[in-house]
């Protein structure tokens, strides 16, 4: 799949299959996050895996969509702005850029 097949393919997924995630498809995706470029390579953020069984109601106080709450676990990527490269000509901070990738 070359890169303009791979943008019109892409989608908005809103709904989720229960089914469990395995450890070591779990384990891939955070090493890929963790491998993910950050500016100045800081990797200044955490990740939380957040199981949902039993906890929907709580985390539908932070997201009150249901398909939030279908999928097995949610992943939150948690910036750390203190710990960020901060551009030295304008004082910009990169965590929302290191955030979206």
């Amino acid at each position: 799949m070359d890169f303009q097949e791979l943008i019109r393919a892409r989608y908005s997924c809103r709904a989720y299959r229960s089914d469990p995630v395995a450890e070591d498809k779990l384990a891939q995706v955070l090493e890929a996050a963790r491998l993910a470029p950050t500016a100045n390579n800081q990797q200044s953020f955490r990740l939380v895996v957040i199981r949902t069984a039993g906890r929907e109601q709580e985390l539908q106080r932070v997201y009150g969509k249901d398909w939030f709450v279908q999928a097995p676990l949610v992943i939150a990527a948690c910036g750390v702005p203190g710990k960020n490269w901060v551009r030295k000509q304008d004082g910009k901070n990169y965590n929302d850029v290191d955030m979206s990738i």
